[in-house]
């Protein structure tokens, strides 16, 4: 008899000979390419960036749930029968157009490839295995910036250190500001960037908060710490000892407390166990700072080099620039040769093509390894 279509075997007649009707699931198996009507009013290369329904395209809300393996996102059955026309999960599933988690892409109709996600609280969404790679990229960009300032702080003598955070504190009119315990913090999240370092305008310090306006915290920070203003108090001069250096010579300026002299050899013993144990802890202080308390200039020993050195080095534009590359090409933590995203919810869906990627999403934040991305400007 010949091959017969779906339509008419689900007719049940084909030139006024009557199918007898085959089981369900052979029915599925048939189903072939050319099986598939893709949307007239579609095209892959423009963004709607209004909602669109499921019902308005003619696909059955039950397919929304459904999931090809547990643990991956919903709405992928729906964007594969919104571009295939097909209205079961048997035929998606024979034509393989939803794909696996470790796949490049979600959904594949006709060897054009589409980008799934369901909207989530906040109004993200989470990028999934392709994003893990320049998402690793731009944290060890990030952490290297972040891990040289943390190495250039902690050359700060301990009165600098305090005089530094003190006058942040009032700059940020957060009591108690340590830039050392932020830094810190950030390099102790090994997978996840926060949204105040890519996005948000409020910081987090040790359960305290401040809202930013207009840039990023993190930036604004950058660019407070690099801007400080430097006075008397905070310039020490070179060549003036820290509080342990000033020990030192205190300790060894008592020697006439001891009541010193060639034959008073208890007491010697015990100005130099005393000197002996200064220096041991001196030099303990000196190996872990490791700063010159010489006047040598490759060392940050007072709030004004390290102030003049940040300036110098331009921390604030090279993070910036570092999150700038990141946020506003989400392109990049897409495949190549992807044709768009699909952003759904249980209602419908909106559609973003790829060349209008950077104009309606931005990335905010990086967690569990990959980021998580929003829309803009809809």
């Amino acid at each position: 008899m010949g091959y017969i279509s779906l339509k008419d075997l689900y007719a049940g007649c084909v030139q006024g000979i009557t199918v007898k009707p085959l089981p369900r699931q052979q029915i599925y198996e048939q189903v072939t390419e050319a099986d598939i009507v893709q949307p007239a009013n579609f095209n892959p290369d423009q963004s709607y960036t209004q909602w669109v329904s499921w019902q308005s395209v003619n696909v059955s809300q039950s397919l929304f749930s459904i999931s090809r393996a547990s643990g991956e996102g919903r709405g992928e059955y729906s964007v594969a029968s919104f571009l295939s026309g097909l209205q079961k999960k048997e035929q998606i599933d024979k034509l393989k157009l939803v794909k696996g988690g470790n796949y490049r892409y979600d959904v594949e109709v006709l060897n054009q490839g589409f980008e799934v996600k369901e909207l989530q609280e906040k109004g993200e969404v989470r990028i999934g295995t392709e994003g893990i790679a320049h998402a690793d990229e731009f944290k060890d960009s990030l952490r290297k910036q972040l891990s040289d300032l943390l190495k250039l702080y902690v050359t700060l003598t301990n009165i600098a250190q305090r005089e530094l955070n003190g006058a942040l504190s009032k700059q940020f009119q957060m009591p108690d500001f340590n830039l050392g315990t932020y830094l810190k913090a950030f390099h102790k999240q090994s997978d996840a960037v926060p949204a105040s370092v890519i996005s948000s305008e409020k910081v987090f310090v040790d359960k305290q908060s401040k809202l930013i306006p207009g840039q990023p915290a993190l930036l604004w920070l950058l660019q407070t710490v690099q801007n400080l203003p430097v006075n008397q108090s905070m310039s020490q001069a070179k060549g003036v000892k820290n509080d342990r250096v000033q020990a030192l010579l205190d300790l060894i300026g008592k020697k006439e407390m001891y009541g010193l002299g060639d034959k008073d050899v208890e007491n010697k013993n015990n100005y130099y166990q005393d000197l002996e144990k200064a220096i041991e802890e001196l030099d303990k202080e000196l190996l872990s700072k490791r700063c010159s308390y010489s006047g040598n200039e490759e060392y940050c020993t007072t709030v004004d080099s390290f102030v003049n050195e940040l300036q110098k080095k331009d921390f604030h534009g090279s993070v910036a620039n570092i999150i700038s590359n990141f946020k506003d090409h989400p392109e990049k933590i897409f495949p190549p040769e992807l044709k768009g995203l699909f952003v759904v919810k249980g209602e419908g869906f909106m559609y973003i093509c790829r060349e209008d990627l950077p104009k309606y999403v931005t990335v905010t934040r990086i967690t569990i390894g990959k980021p998580k991305i929003k829309l803009i400007n809809i």
